[in-house]
């Protein structure tokens, strides 16, 4: 059987070629930057206890893409064209080292993972203007790094957290009218992490409502449980340097009728998720049609399907989604190559 070309390395890219493997069919898989993707450098929440955060899950792919040998790894180097007809795909790969690559194979899965919203946009979070006001991203790999958040100013210890939630998602400013769907889990998790390092930390959440993909992620019901942890359902309107230098969070208070201010010695921006910055141009040259938000169209009654035939598409490149469901996609973009190339289809 003829080999699948897999585009991105991530949690998606990996599950699907290790499905593709466990069904002995050979995969090349290119990945412009780290074989496992964004979860490389996000940090286990589960240091004391499992607490579902699935980080080792990606890690686990990586691991056992080493191990197998029927997927060949490309990477750094990025696909430059897609040529040929369904089935007898011609690929030309552009490598690190400036050599270019040839890969003939008779199915593609592109699954080329997302963009962290960029705070930048939203200039009244005053990100990379007012110290100690970060990103998540930022938060986890601190954690992965040092095992504790410190202030950028003196490198203490944080005693006071603010999570600002949907930094990016449900914003039609920029075009991110959509819940990216990840925010509220890995925000919580990360939350209970802090929680677990330092029994005594504050910690504040800032959010318009609550909706995690996991039914154990009940933001109220773990508040509730906590001491120190405060829930303000407001969107904050500004962040400001506070008086000592710290951020300060501008928002309405729950009951709409006043404005409140409250600093914090770190403010966490929890960004949603945007289509991979290549998506565009990916999307052009291979033929493949996007939705109004920029993710690769792919019907919900068939997912993983593009409308080139042979050529699928799995993980954050085709909608919103966590860990767990980008594993899930990349077996299901494995069944759907792996049906393809058995004539099925």
């Amino acid at each position: 059987m003829k080999k699948v070309l897999i585009i991105g390395g991530g949690t998606a890219g990996l599950s699907a070629a290790l499905s593709l493997a466990e069904r002995g069919v050979p995969s090349v898989v290119v990945e412009k930057m780290a074989f496992g993707g964004m979860a490389e450098n996000l940090a286990c929440k589960g240091k004391v206890e499992c607490v579902r955060c699935d980080v080792c899950l990606a890690h686990d792919k990586v691991r056992d893409m080493k191990r197998s040998s029927l997927i060949e790894k490309v990477g750094p180097a990025e696909v430059q064209n897609l040529a040929g007809d369904p089935g007898s795909f011609h690929v030309t790969i552009s490598l690190a080292s400036g050599k270019m690559k040839q890969i003939c194979a008779g199915a593609v899965i592109l699954s080329i993972g997302l963009e962290p919203f960029d705070p930048r946009l939203d200039k009244r979070l005053n990100y990379g203007t007012v110290a100690g006001v970060i990103t998540a991203y930022e938060a986890e790999k601190q954690l992965l790094q040092d095992g504790y958040l410190t202030l950028a100013r003196d490198k203490r210890e944080a005693r006071s957290i603010a999570f600002v939630q949907c930094v990016g998602s449900r914003d039609r400013r920029f075009g991110t009218d959509y819940c990216s769907r990840v925010c509220c889990k890995y925000s919580l998790k990360l939350a209970q992490l802090l929680k677990k390092l330092d029994p005594e930390l504050e910690i504040s959440y800032y959010f318009m409502d609550w909706r995690p993909c996991d039914q154990h992620d009940d933001l109220y019901a773990w508040a509730k449980s906590m001491n120190k942890v405060e829930l303000v359902r407001s969107r904050p309107s500004e962040i400001v340097p506070g008086d000592d230098g710290r951020p300060e969070v501008w928002f309405a208070s729950p009951m709409g009728d006043e404005v409140e201010a409250r600093q914090h010695d770190i403010v966490i921006l929890s960004q949603g998720i945007r289509p991979a910055l290549d998506a565009g141009s990916i999307c052009d040259r291979f033929g493949l049609e996007r939705d109004e938000s920029g993710f690769v169209k792919s019907p919900e009654s068939d997912p993983c399907i593009t409308n080139r035939a042979g050529v699928f598409v799995a993980g954050c490149v085709r909608a919103p989604m966590d860990l767990v469901d980008a594993d899930k996609d990349g077996s299901i973009a494995a069944g759907k190559a792996f049906s393809f190339l058995e004539g099925k289809r």
